[in-house]
């Protein structure tokens, strides 16, 4: 995690811990195609190696069917189909599967008898979405799905969980419940800390007691679409002035701290070097977008020279004496740990190097953007 760091829409983080040593639950988020993006969390009846198996098949399915049917319905009760198959062992899944348009923040969603997911908005309400969709996968192959339909604002986070969190229990075997983690979201936060402070909160609450439950979460966060300005330089040195005043003017706009605008500035300066005196294409393009709540930037420096991932070789080994370590590779080692994330990829003739940075004055970024 982050999986998907080139999509400034969305962030997503995930997390399980099986009760024995293999599970049954199971989650999943993957791209239908560039607008829409599918979250689910899924739990197997059964435990062990019969429901880690069962398990398997099931998110197989799951994501192989969601590119070849219309629509969630027809998914729904194909893969319903496809479970009832040969289930001599009568073991079912519940899910919860949505899929989030990232244009609108639109959420067609599926419920086949699982837990209801929250939605967390912006201004730190909770409430969850209760609607039953259809019976359970692999109980009744003749079952019909409903679809539902919710809606993200930018800074919305649609938490998925299954019983395993709520129905933990502490040593007077009182189950933790649906309200205490509607509390523990009110709290915010991102969806790391979504994820890991349930996990906390839970633990804190067993006080001991023995996990008999899979306990697996997953947070979505949906930003919107981000805003995003670009200009073009000669690359020539003559032109890695005008490239940093564009990138610092942009971030001093958005009350950027002093120590993370230098550590942007450094990493930009590093890029834009190695372009110049290592790319051999005549034009760069950079781009600066930023999205909020959470409020994140991300650069991205596009060249149409010799192709070159800086990222697929190893860092450089730093431990050792100067005078006895390998030149090269030293700049794009300080990029990774100043910043968030990178990313590289070759696309349609260019290279295209990107690194995003989360930016923690939220309240100053947002007044920026909307002024």
């Amino acid at each position: 995690f982050p999986p998907y760091p080139h999509d400034l829409r969305l962030d997503v983080h995930a997390k399980m811990d099986p009760a024995r040593e293999v599970g049954g639950d199971f989650y999943d988020c993957f791209y239908i195609n560039p607008d829409r993006f599918v979250v689910l969390v899924a739990d197997v009846s059964g435990k062990g190696i019969p429901a880690a198996m069962f398990m398997m098949k099931a998110k197989m399915l799951m994501k192989a069917l969601a590119v070849t049917n219309d629509t969630l319905e027809e998914y729904a009760r194909e893969v319903n189909r496809r479970l009832c198959e040969n289930n001599e062992a009568m073991m079912f899944v519940t899910a919860w599967i949505g899929c989030v348009n990232l244009s609108t923040g639109e959420v067609d969603y599926i419920n086949a008898g699982h837990n209801p997911p929250f939605i967390r908005r912006a201004d730190g309400s909770v409430r969850s979405l209760e609607e039953v969709s259809g019976f359970f996968f692999a109980g009744d192959e003749n079952t019909e799905y409903t679809i539902h339909r919710s809606r993200l604002e930018p800074g919305d986070v649609l938490f998925l969980y299954t019983d395993g969190v709520t129905e933990s229990i502490d040593p007077r075997n009182h189950q933790f419940g649906e309200e205490r983690l509607a509390e523990v979201l009110r709290e915010g936060g991102t969806p790391t800390q979504f994820c890991s402070r349930v996990k906390a909160a839970v633990d804190a609450f067993a006080a001991g007691a023995a996990q008999f439950d899979d306990i697996t979460t997953l947070a979505f966060v949906y930003r919107g679409v981000p805003r995003t300005e670009s200009r073009r330089f000669r690359a020539e040195r003559a032109q890695i002035a005008a490239v940093a005043a564009f990138v610092e003017e942009r971030l001093r706009s958005l009350s950027c701290p002093q120590d993370v605008l230098g550590e942007m500035m450094v990493a930009t300066d590093e890029i834009v070097n190695n372009i110049v005196s290592y790319s051999g294409a005549e034009e760069l393009e950079v781009i600066f977008e930023r999205a909020e709540l959470p409020s994140v930037v991300r650069l991205t420096f596009v060249d149409s020279g010799v192709p070159w991932n800086p990222l697929q070789h190893a860092d450089p080994d730093v431990s050792g004496p100067l005078e006895e370590r390998v030149q090269g590779g030293l700049g794009i080692l300080i990029v990774k740990n100043l910043m968030d994330s990178v990313y590289y990829e070759y696309k349609n003739g260019c290279n295209r190097f990107s690194f995003r940075k989360e930016l923690p004055w939220k309240s100053h970024m947002k007044t920026a953007i909307d002024d």
